[in-house]
């Protein structure tokens, strides 16, 4: 089989952010990468939920976290014990539906994002005014375009092995 040099190239540019980026990864703090996209993805995805206090949270169920990171059900449980039993989220039921457990996060959660989201944009302010807004916003425009094609390609080989 013949290598295509710009496949060779496209996984050299990967690998090589993907280093870069785990070296970076302090720039979250101490919040691992996965504690902290599941934790916004609860925050960015989630819906308002009704109590029978004035308590206001944001909730998902894990299969739609499940979805959405496309990760298994039993990885996103797993991840989910661990961030309940450090008190990151917790689990609650709804008034309308006491059966269906929504995934919400804890106010010390919410901490730990709001900090990791400052350390976050304190990189990324950096890396803007080195790189220049215009091919950061290029970058951007990639990054979604990929994004959407990978997504895309996951959902297919999935509806593929079911």
């Amino acid at each position: 089989m013949e290598e295509n040099k710009l496949q060779k190239e496209l996984f050299k540019s990967i690998m090589r952010v993907n280093k870069a980026m785990g070296k970076r990864h302090s720039a979250l703090g101490d919040l691992p990468q996965g504690t902290f996209v599941l934790l916004h993805a609860i925050l960015e995805n989630g819906h308002q939920l009704e109590f029978i206090t004035d308590e206001e949270m944001i909730g998902m169920t894990v299969s739609d976290l499940s979805e959405i990171l496309l990760v298994s059900r039993p990885a996103i449980s797993r991840m989910i014990n661990e961030l309940e039993r450090k008190g990151f989220i917790q689990r609650v039921s709804t008034c309308s539906d006491r059966r269906l457990v929504y995934v919400c996060i804890a106010p010390l959660g919410k901490e730990a994002l709001q900090a990791a989201w400052h350390r976050a944009y304190e990189g990324l302010n950096a890396l803007i005014e080195k790189m220049g807004e215009q091919d950061i916003k290029e970058l951007i425009r990639i990054l979604n375009k990929l994004h959407t094609v990978v997504y895309e390609l996951a959902n297919d080989e999935r509806l593929e092995r079911n």
